[in-house]
């Protein structure tokens, strides 16, 4: 799954602030599409990611974004200092961007990460972006770590708003075009989930390619069904 370019640069080529090879972002989308990926989703958590991904999406056709914001970014409301208004901006974006925003998210609560936001900023903005599902009907693209109690508290009080193989690789500092970067994370590898599925499932693995292909277009691209 592709992310926005400012939190991973490695998709330009970038690694803890220093180039190493060429943008390569391009060939990443190819590899994905060359072993069948037919669609991706660009996952926001702020709205910087949210501005930067619905432009990326543009650019395109088979890539789609999430609108919402990270429990360790919950901060932003406040800091905005019009929590509504940073609410009616996603709203906002998402009415602009009809069709590439298929999910409300990532939001949530991530408890082992305070010191990035506090837990009562979390709680209280995690329940706020409950706003966003319900004016949006789109499917949720949810967080949760360290807190499932009161995660799980939240969703049940807002359940009635939910919308019913090995590739050859380099090390970055030897990237050679063509090749995956060794440890890098890219979308062709979800292949890779897929077999690992299927073998703990006894399945065979075309059939459950197409069950879970059927059931992400209903889920997150229905009119496309």
């Amino acid at each position: 799954m592709a992310a926005p370019m400012r939190r991973y640069p490695v998709f330009r080529g970038v690694y803890r602030g220093k180039t190493h090879h060429e943008d390569d972002f391009l060939d990443v989308l190819k590899r994905a599409s060359d072993v069948g990926v037919e669609k991706i989703m660009v996952t926001a958590g702020c709205m910087e990611d949210v501005k930067e991904a619905t432009e990326l999406v543009k650019s395109h056709d088979h890539l789609y974004t999430t609108i919402g914001c990270h429990p360790t970014r919950c901060s932003e409301f406040e800091k905005s200092g019009d929590p509504d208004g940073y609410m009616n901006q996603l709203l906002d974006i998402a009415a602009q961007n009809k069709g590439k925003v298929v999910a409300v998210g990532e939001f949530g609560l991530d408890y082992d990460r305070l010191q990035f936001c506090p837990k009562q900023t979390q709680l209280k903005y995690f329940e706020k972006q409950f706003e966003l599902v319900e004016q949006l009907q789109l499917p949720l693209f949810l967080h949760s770590r360290n807190a499932a109690s009161d995660f799980s508290d939240i969703i049940r009080r807002h359940r009635d708003k939910f919308r019913g193989g090995v590739f050859p690789s380099k090390k970055k500092e030897k990237w050679e075009k063509g090749n995956f970067v060794k440890s890098r994370n890219e979308p062709a590898t979800i292949i890779q989930v897929l077999e690992v599925l299927a073998g703990a499932r006894n399945e065979n693995i075309e059939d459950l390619a197409r069950v879970i292909h059927d059931n992400t277009q209903k889920l997150f691209f229905p009119s496309f069904c």
